[in-house]
């Protein structure tokens, strides 16, 4: 049986509220140094408009094997906005403020992708054995308010992992879970610091390759044990 969604979207937003960078005719002034500077805030950009495709489905014409997926396009692009702040790279000319009309919003990509699977065998008992798999990908975004060319997150994809028995009326379960299974490093976001001569400033690390074991009944988690920085009972099921 295969079950597939699908729609498409249109959504155009006058006043979009967002993280800006506000000139600061104050400190540039004060410094001295051929460098604009810029404080952050919390501001409206004129319009931005998205448009894309949706899909998601489920199949499980074979035995034992439940297969799940999910994709998207979306196009998500400054229809008007002619007062962004310039990127570190740029920090030195003399506007403050540069047009990116037609850009693509930041932490936008184009395409996304999720695929998931889970094969689950029975045991004696009323006991029965699962195998889980989650495969997450995206294509590259720009993660910096002001469209850095330092600030490109690359493509990349990360893959969940996790095996282990319940029983067949769901209200028990003890699982061993793997987050981040290849232990993919790409970061979460990037920051560029102005100057003289650009650079990074602040990297934030996507998510952290932990193992943990994980019983559950019906009504709550009895038991987490992971390693990494998550909380004990933090990590999610495949």
């Amino acid at each position: 049986t295969l079950i597939l969604n699908a729609d498409l979207y249109l959504t155009t937003i006058k006043d979009y509220q967002q993280a800006v960078q506000v000139y600061d005719a104050y400190t540039t002034t004060l410094k001295n140094d051929g460098t604009l500077y810029y404080t952050s805030a919390t501001g409206n950009v004129p319009k931005v408009q998205a448009t894309g495709l949706e899909i998601d489905g489920v199949y499980n014409g074979i035995r034992n094997l439940t297969l799940r997926f999910s994709g998207a396009y979306n196009k998500a692009t400054y229809k008007d906005f002619k007062y962004a702040a310039q990127p570190a790279e740029a920090g030195n000319v003399s506007s403050p403020y540069r047009d990116v009309s037609g850009r693509d919003l930041p932490g936008a990509p184009r395409y996304t992708l999720n695929l998931g699977a889970q094969y689950k065998f029975a045991l004696a008992n009323s006991r029965e054995l699962h195998v889980d798999w989650n495969t997450t990908y995206n294509t590259r975004f720009n993660s910096d308010t002001s469209l850095s060319n330092y600030a490109w997150i690359p493509a990349h994809s990360t893959s969940d992992a996790g095996i282990g028995i319940r029983r067949q009326d769901g209200k028990f379960d003890v699982s061993l879970i793997v987050t981040n299974l290849f232990d993919d490093r790409t970061p979460a976001q990037v920051s560029a610091r102005l100057g003289q001569r650009a650079q990074v400033d602040s990297r934030t690390d996507g998510q952290r390759q932990e193992f943990a074991i994980r019983a559950r009944d019906e009504h709550a988690v009895l038991l987490g044990e992971s390693k990494g920085q998550a909380a004990v009972g933090d990590s999610v099921h495949p």
